[in-house]
């Protein structure tokens, strides 16, 4: 499991699991799935999962043994 803190927006972070299964954390608000495990581009048997920031407060970087992935919650299908 991976968590990273936004570096832009103060009480928010992202969480990335064994899984690969995604999620948004904000402070006072309950967990957004962003990416499920079985939707996510990743692999289920790779040894590790991690997950950074990228340059817009709004993009992560998803990374596991196989490659890396952006994944972009801007895109009003993963807003709640």
């Amino acid at each position: 499991m991976c968590i990273a803190v936004s570096p832009y927006i103060p009480g928010e972070g992202v969480i990335v699991t064994e899984t690969g299964a995604t999620y948004l954390w904000r402070c006072g608000h309950a967990l957004t799935t962003m990416c499920p495990a079985n939707q996510c581009d990743s692999s289920d048997d790779s040894p590790w999962h991690q997950c950074v920031f990228a340059t817009n407060p709004r993009c992560i970087a998803l990374a596991d043994a196989r490659g890396v992935d952006l994944l972009d919650f801007r895109v009003s299908l993963f807003i709640k």
